[in-house]
């Protein structure tokens, strides 16, 4: 019985030994606070509840990814929204020094049809339903390159755009006390058809896909029609619709093309009128 006691506590002062030689010491992982500065470009200095200011789009949602990371494996992602009347505001993450991350940072209006996939990168329109001479359709998007965390204290400046085409149709021909009733344009609903468009936006590419042909519903123009005139050289026109459309911008390539555009309203007497444009 001794022997094999004694035996028993060899072994086990043996495994306690080994046990201290195989510690080792976590290596110390060393983060950075970084701070992205976001921005939507200032488009007019008109009151900021008029069309085409950027300031309907108070929402803006990011993912940071770590390149680091299997793809889509760990995003970083968060939403805040500018302050009233705004058109800049802070993001400040912790990310781990000597790291390469990327971003994406999409605002848009609360409720608006778009649906952003963090983990394709990608905007799509849910294209059902949609009205014309809506603000909240208004949206800004950026894709920030790779970069590798350097410093304790890192920034980055995100500068925005927005990925779609304003489509307008204006009129000199409107009727105000100048003109006599029944003989000028008095649009009191208006609405577009537009095909040869698209429904998808690739965020970090900036390609557009997915062509189809959208149609924003005929609703109230008034609030439109009282905005500030567009000005083209000295002609002052009248807004008669304004609608957002997805196409590719000028640095896609190939992306030069036709977009078909039917213009529908109805006048003070409730009668439909149709006109129909093509447009590059």
């Amino acid at each position: 019985m001794k022997k094999l006691f004694f035996a028993m506590a060899a072994m086990a002062a043996m495994l306690t030994s080994c046990s201290k030689d195989d510690t080792t010491t976590a290596p110390v992982i060393e983060r950075s606070k970084v701070t992205f500065t976001v921005n939507a470009p200032e488009l007019s200095t008109r009151a900021e509840d008029d069309y085409g200011t950027g300031h309907t789009a108070k929402t803006l949602d990011y993912v940071i990814y770590d390149l680091a990371e299997e793809a889509g494996k760990n995003q970083i992602t968060g939403t805040t929204t500018f302050p009233d009347g705004e058109l800049e505001t802070t993001v400040t993450v912790d990310l781990v020094e000597g790291r390469e991350y990327e971003a994406i940072f999409f605002a848009h209006a609360e409720g608006a049809p778009y649906t952003f996939n963090k983990t394709e990168q990608t905007m799509t329109i849910n294209h059902q339903g949609l009205t014309a001479n809506n603000e909240k359709y208004d949206a800004f998007f950026k894709y920030v390159e790779p970069f590798e965390i350097t410093e304790q204290q890192y920034s980055v400046d995100v500068k925005m755009k927005r990925p779609f085409a304003q489509l307008n149709v204006a009129t000199v021909d409107y009727q105000n006390d100048d003109y006599p009733a029944g003989k000028m344009i008095d649009a009191e609903k208006t609405g577009v058809k537009v095909s040869k468009v698209y429904k998808t936006l690739d965020l970090k590419s900036g390609e557009a896909t997915n062509e189809t042909d959208f149609e924003f519903d005929l609703t109230d123009s008034e609030t439109l029609k009282n905005s500030a005139k567009i000005k083209v050289g000295n002609i002052e026109y009248t807004w008669l619709t304004m609608n957002y459309i997805l196409v590719n911008s000028r640095d896609v390539e190939g992306s030069s093309k036709l977009v078909d555009v039917e213009f529908t309203f109805t006048d003070t007497d409730k009668d439909d009128n149709e006109k129909e444009y093509t447009r590059e």
